[in-house]
């Protein structure tokens, strides 16, 4: 039987190209930092998932996965060409978030 969990979402407002000027630093939180993707770990690790992937469609994706220790998957959306210049090296490179979750599953059936 099948339990749905509650959803949690989290977010960055910190930008360096948004008003107001208290948002507007660097930090930890934004990709590529590591800060987010580890903090979902905490949450997930806690509900007893032991497995961390990520999926995105741009290097900055690529690179937060990398620094939180997470596998990762990169959607190669076209409309998302300029985000990518093929300096990072994903677990696995997808053209669909469908055949990202297949390749996840494949992988932790291992």
């Amino acid at each position: 039987m099948h339990t749905a969990r509650p959803c949690r979402y989290l977010y960055c407002l910190d930008h360096l190209d948004v008003l107001p000027a208290f948002l507007r630093q660097r930090c930890y939180c934004r990709k590529p930092g590591p800060a987010m993707p580890r903090r979902v770990s905490q949450v997930t690790a806690r509900l007893g998932v032991r497995s961390r992937w990520m999926v995105g469609d741009s290097d900055t994706d690529i690179q937060a996965a990398d620094a939180a220790g997470f596998r990762s998957a990169l959607v190669l959306n076209p409309d998302s060409t300029h985000r990518r210049n093929g300096s990072v090296h994903p677990t696995a490179s997808v053209n669909s978030l469908a055949e990202a979750i297949d390749q996840i599953l494949r992988a932790e059936a291992r």
